[in-house]
């Protein structure tokens, strides 16, 4: 069993408001169904990335993965938290994801050398493959769905095919956030506070 931090950077502001982190919460399920403790850092609600609050986190719940969610307009953002982590707690594994790392999960982490795996296509399977091998980065280096370092070398291993039956997930782990604190709204009727949910991949 492992302790995994789950990030999301902060980033630009949206005038519609703060949304939940969906995808992180889909991980966290899958996480938690194969044993694992899980944390969740939004820094978004925090209107930074609060380093000091970073720091009270990993110093409470020890985790020896940091996962990291990335779009592409959060990419700066992502490489300067892991830089931050990887100087502070360099034995920490980080592992990013999201849709930029699957179109350029390669470029990223040869811009990023604080990242040690980056996750292509659906992150909930690989995630918890990681988290279960978490003793041995050979076999870390075994997983498909991956790119990883072999010292100076990034390498691409083979890709999972994409799970069609998204039901097998199960919900969001609705449980490791607090719904108040987001405020993501529709903008009509003077904006009606909103979740987004996912219905299908590709």
């Amino acid at each position: 069993m492992s302790n995994i931090l789950l990030l999301k950077t902060f980033t630009l502001k949206s005038v519609k408001g703060e949304g939940i982190p969906l995808g992180l919460l889909y991980i966290s399920t899958e996480l938690k169904k194969n044993g694992h403790k899980v944390s969740l850092i939004d820094f978004a609600l925090r209107g930074k990335n609060d380093y000091q609050y970073l720091d009270q986190i990993i110093n409470e719940f020890k985790p020896e993965i940091v996962g990291i969610t990335c779009n592409t307009h959060e990419r700066f953002s992502v490489m300067e938290v892991a830089n931050y982590i990887k100087s502070r707690y360099p034995k920490l594994v980080v592992v990013a994801g999201g849709p930029h790392i699957t179109l350029l999960g390669e470029e990223m982490m040869a811009s990023c050398s604080a990242i040690d795996v980056a996750i292509i296509e659906d992150g909930e399977r690989v995630m918890s493959e990681i988290a279960n091998n978490i003793g041995g980065i050979g076999k870390i280096k075994e997983i498909p769905g991956i790119y990883y370092r072999d010292n100076n070398t990034i390498i691409k291993n083979s890709i999972i095919e994409v799970n069609s039956d998204l039901d097998s997930y199960g919900h969001p782990d609705f449980d490791i956030i607090d719904m108040n604190n987001y405020s993501l709204t529709l903008q009509v009727d003077n904006g009606i506070k909103a979740i987004s949910i996912c219905t299908s991949r590709g």
